[in-house]
C-alpha cells in the first residue's frame, strides 16, 4: 500500500514514474505538458532565500492562471510549508489549523502596510506529510522511508470538470467523481492467481517462532485529466536550504 502511495505521488508531483527495481525498469511518461512544471527557485531565488519571497508570489501566480482560477488545493509537506512561513512571516499574515496553512500578503502604500486586495495574494496550503516504506532498489532485503509529498514541492489541484459521457454512471454523473484527477488500477495478479491484490501471512512449520507475510499487486496510477495542451494538476518547485 505504500507503493501504491509513493506511485501516486510520483505520478502527480513529477508527472512520471521512473523505478527500476528487481533488474526491471518501470518508465512511464504520463504526459503531463511542461509548462504545467514550474521553473526549479534555486540560489537567491529559491523560496525560503532572504528576500525571495516575491519569486513564490510569481510562481503562485502563474500555477492560478494555468489552471483558470480554479483551483481546489494546494499541497505540500509541512516541513516545505514551514520553510515559507519563516521566510515570509514579515509581510504575510499566517494562521494555522492543524496541517492546514492560510497565507495572507500585506501591500505596503506609502508607509502604511495593509491587507493584500488581490484575491491571488490570499491562499491555503494543506500540509500532506505521511511517509512510507518501499523496498530500497539498491538493496531489496531492505526498505527505505519516502515522503509522498516531496520535499520543496507544492501541488496545485485544479477542479476536474469531467465532461461527456461515462460508461456506467448512467444518466446523471457523480459529482464525486469530479474531484478525480483519475484512478489507481489494480490488475489481477498472475503471482497470485487472484483477481486484484493478493497476499497472504502464516507461520512457516520450519520456523515456528516466526511470521511470515507474502503478497502481490499489478498496480498502476492511471491519470484522466491530461489533453494535448492541458493538465489539472500544477507544480511548483524549489532547493531549500
Amino acid at each position: 500500500m505504500d507503493t501504491a502511495e509513493w506511485l501516486r505521488s510520483k505520478c502527480l508531483f513529477a508527472g512520471a514514474i521512473d523505478w527500476t527495481f528487481n533488474n526491471i525498469n518501470l518508465k512511464i511518461d504520463y504526459s503531463v505538458p511542461s509548462t504545467f512544471f514550474g521553473t526549479n527557485r534555486t540560489g537567491n531565488d529559491r523560496y525560503n532565500a532572504e528576500h525571495a519571497d516575491n519569486k513564490f508570489w510569481v510562481d503562485h501566480y502563474t500555477a492560478l492562471a494555468a489552471l483558470y482560477y480554479n483551483v481546489r488545493a494546494i499541497i505540500g509537506h509541512t516541513d516545505t510549508i514551514l520553510k515559507l512561513v519563516n521566510t515570509m512571516q514579515l509581510n504575510v499574515d499566517v494562521s494555522q489549523n492543524g496541517n492546514v496553512f492560510t497565507f495572507k500578503r500585506w501591500r505596503t502604500r506609502g508607509n502604511n502596510e495593509r491587507p493584500a486586495s488581490d484575491s491571488r495574494d490570499a491562499l491555503t496550503i494543506i500540509g500532506y506529510d505521511l511517509e512510507g516504506e518501499v523496498l530500497d532498489p539498491a538493496d531489496t532485503s531492505k526498505t527505505i522511508r519516502v515522503q509522498f509529498a516531496p520535499a520543496g514541492k507544492l501541488l496545485y489541484v485544479g477542479n476536474n470538470r469531467r465532461s461527456g459521457y461515462r460508461v456506467g454512471e448512467g444518466s446523471t454523473p457523480d459529482p464525486v467523481k469530479d474531484l478525480a484527477l483519475g484512478y489507481t488500477h489494480v490488475a489481477p495478479t498472475v503471482e497470485g492467481d487472484a483477481m486484484g491484490r493478493w497476499g497472504r501471512l502464516f507461520v512457516p512449520e520450519d520456523a515456528q517462532w516466526s511470521i511470515r507475510g507474502e503478497g502481490a499487486s499489478n498496480i498502476l496510477p492511471v491519470r484522466e485529466d491530461i489533453t494535448s495542451d492541458r493538465a489539472k494538476t500544477f507544480v511548483l518547485s524549489t532547493d531549500l536550504s
